[in-house]
């Protein structure tokens, strides 16, 4: 970590150094409005170092956090010659039509214990679809278990690697969960618990692209891990060929 906040600080100086250089030679207001907007670009540029090369989806390709170190998941994934159980590929509740990958990590809680922590990755072909909004049909399904904690589908803006912005969907939901949980003697199971999650939708040419987040909390409501970073930084790095 202390390694990742020094090659951070020492780009972060060394694009400072070039963008003066670039904007010299305006007028003062000129000068202003460019150091602005290109101190706003490398701040996000910054950012987005912290990512895993754009992996490539079915229709679009999407950076995720370098805190994701396992392979991802799919239904076919074997553990030990075995089947995966299926609670860990596709988040409860709601189904996630075409997804095709689940990125599982694990946080330590306070016992030295491990609880996983879920970033899935879906697209879904616009023709097969009709007139069905897969954000309208995730809303749905977590309304109907977390009728009291499910927001509506408001639009976000979320940043991009180039400076910029790009309008997603999202909802929020939590309640009581299943987490994947690897005590400290390396006995796994499942254990209920409150959960948040969240997922982002976006229309990328003929593709839908469905992105869902997972995380365990503790008692007074915060979550084990900080995944607000992340989650419109990852939206906001997808790209269509």
């Amino acid at each position: 970590m202390i390694q990742t906040i020094f090659q951070y600080k020492r780009s972060l100086a060394a694009g400072l150094a070039l963008l003066l250089v670039s904007v010299s030679g305006c007028g003062t207001g000129e000068y202003e409005r460019r150091l602005s907007s290109a101190t706003q670009k490398l701040k996000q540029n910054s950012a987005f170092a912290d990512m895993k090369p754009s992996a490539p989806l079915t229709g679009v390709s999407v950076k995720i956090p370098n805190s994701f170190q396992s392979q991802p998941l799919t239904e076919a994934t074997q553990v030990d010659g075995q089947p995966i159980d299926p609670r860990r590929v596709q988040p409860p509740v709601v189904q996630m039509s075409g997804l095709q990958w689940t990125y599982e990590e694990q946080v330590e809680d306070d016992s030295g214990g491990k609880l996983s922590y879920y970033c899935y990755l879906a697209t879904i072909d616009v023709a097969s679809q009709g007139n069905i909004d897969p954000m309208d049909l995730v809303r749905r399904q977590a309304q109907t278990k977390y009728p009291k904690t499910t927001s509506a589908v408001e639009s976000v803006q979320c940043p991009t690697p180039q400076g910029q912005t790009v309008e997603w969907k999202r909802l929020r939901c939590s309640g009581d969960q299943e987490f994947y949980y690897v005590d400290p003697n390396g006995n796994a199971d499942f254990r209920p618990m409150l959960g948040a999650m969240e997922f982002y939708g976006r229309k990328e040419g003929d593709t839908i692209i469905l992105i869902g987040w997972r995380v365990p909390m503790v008692e007074d409501g915060k979550a084990y891990v900080d995944i607000q970073a992340w989650t419109e930084r990852v939206a906001g790095s997808v790209t269509a060929p």
